[in-house]
């Protein structure tokens, strides 16, 4: 009975965490939302640089990757929520910017093009860095209330250790759908924006 007690308040702990950290992201793509119309004509530059010279894998891979080692980072220290939940609304940020530079250079017909650059590959990336910070929130409150006498690798450490190269790994998977599957899509779809 203690058992199955501490398992739903454990649950209970990690979706409030969960809804904390989706709240954040949220946060942080209404203000990138808001930024476009701050730029005047500068939402078409970043689509047309976007567009004619595509975006790499690298710079794919550096941007998430760095994101997810930041969130990875912030776990392993009691003060890295700060960290952690700045990476997560930078991810929202720059999805929401993104989305929102589509929709004002090319109005209605925007939203296609919009939705296909970003949907499939934050399909991956989203809950990967969504539950990477779960944790590391989790591990962060774990190691405030212990202390630094703690030692970091037997209290969760392998597993969060291992979630990050999975992370990693998926990450990897959406750079591949998102450089060089999706632009063959969206060019094939471009005549039903035009």
């Amino acid at each position: 009975m203690k058992r199955r007690a501490k398992r739903d308040e454990q649950q209970f702990k990690i979706s409030g965490t969960l809804l904390f950290v989706c709240a954040v992201f949220l946060l942080g793509g209404m203000l990138g939302s808001l930024l476009v119309p701050c730029l005047a004509d500068d939402s078409q530059y970043y689509l047309s640089s976007v567009s004619a010279e595509g975006v790499g894998f690298k710079s794919f891979m550096l941007f998430n990757g760095l994101l997810i080692a930041a969130i990875f980072a912030g776990g392993f220290y009691s003060k890295g929520r700060p960290l952690i939940l700045t990476a997560i609304a930078a991810k929202g940020f720059m999805c929401a910017f993104s989305v929102t530079c589509y929709i004002r250079a090319y109005g209605a017909k925007g939203y296609l093009p919009a939705f296909l650059s970003e949907f499939f590959s934050s399909l991956i990336v989203l809950p990967v860095m969504a539950l990477m910070a779960c944790r590391g929130l989790e591990l962060c409150a774990e190691i405030s209330r212990r202390g630094r006498g703690m030692t970091y690798m037997t209290h969760g450490g392998r597993e969060y250790m291992t979630s990050a190269f999975v992370s990693l790994a998926l990450t990897a998977a959406a750079g591949v759908i998102h450089c060089y599957i999706m632009p063959v899509i969206t060019f094939m779809t471009a005549g039903f924006t035009a």
